[in-house]
């Protein structure tokens, strides 16, 4: 976040605003900034879009005996 501000006779401060967003959580809520002022460093979490789908087979000997057959 960020704000405008100018300062004459007075402190004016502005709204604040969105700078950039990022996918994740930052670790523990340290980051860096580099010495050029252009870029944040910091590590993220990822957070997965959705979890992956689980399939489960029963019976699975049989099916096997179908597919495999014995000598």
């Amino acid at each position: 976040m960020a704000v405008d501000a100018n300062r004459g006779s007075s402190l004016d401060v502005g709204v604040p605003h969105t700078v950039f967003e990022f996918p994740g959580v930052i670790n523990n809520g340290r980051f860096i900034v580099t010495p050029d002022g252009q870029r944040f460093l910091l590590p993220l979490q990822v957070q997965k879009a959705e979890s992956p789908d689980i399939a489960v087979i029963l019976n699975w000997q049989e099916e096997l005996k179908r597919l495999v057959p014995s000598k």
